[in-house]
């Protein structure tokens, strides 16, 4: 009787598409940010915050620290977090890197996206269980980046209790605005940090 339980339930999950990544999201999330768990996304960002440490502007090759968080001490599982361009939800293309922390891991999403760095993502290693999740990003100076960027991170609350492209609290400049619309030449951006008017 017991076996014949078993394979009714591994039967069901089968024909209904529920997939779930107790160890992280794989890359075949990259594009869509979306988890396979056979139950549509949650609206908004729930008891979700994302929180960042970064300017308004970046200052490539610096180390930025990031967090994945409940409002209300709400536990999540799983995480998966990209940098994506801020003004054109149809550009799906992550940018920057990732480097893990405790609890998490990079995804490589140069299969979905050729060209782009290996660490492009950042997702968690084992069902997180917690009120909070930390991890850091960085911008690299040879990366062409759209100008404005922002963090967004996808949060599982439960199987079936999920959010999707939850956007950080604020959004950043890949280059001073100033001196990109006077087309100085990129290597200025970075000696300067455009700390200076065109």
């Amino acid at each position: 009787m017991l076996y014949a339980t078993s394979a009714l339930i591994a039967a069901c999950a089968v024909l209904t598409g529920i997939e779930a990544f107790p160890y992280g999201a794989p890359a075949g999330a990259c594009s869509s940010m979306m988890p396979n768990h056979g139950a549509a996304a949650q609206p908004g960002a729930g008891p979700f915050q994302v929180t960042h440490n970064m300017p308004a502007t970046l200052v490539r090759d610096v180390q930025y620290h990031f967090t994945v968080s409940s409002t209300d001490g709400t536990e999540l599982r799983g995480i998966f977090c990209q940098v994506r361009n801020a003004n054109d939800s149809a550009d799906t293309r992550p940018y920057g890197m990732f480097m893990a922390t405790t609890l998490t891991k990079t995804v490589d999403c140069s299969a979905t996206f050729p060209g782009v760095g290996v660490y492009s993502a950042l997702t968690h290693t084992s069902q997180i269980n917690a009120a909070n999740v930390s991890g850091y990003f960085i911008l690299p100076a040879a990366e062409q980046a759209p100008e404005l960027l922002n963090l967004f991170c996808t949060v599982v609350q439960t199987r079936p209790t999920f959010y999707v492209r939850i956007p950080s609290n604020s959004a950043f400049y890949s280059v001073c605005v100033l001196c990109h619309r006077c087309s100085l030449p990129m290597i200025l951006f970075h000696k300067f940090q455009c700390s200076f008017v065109c």
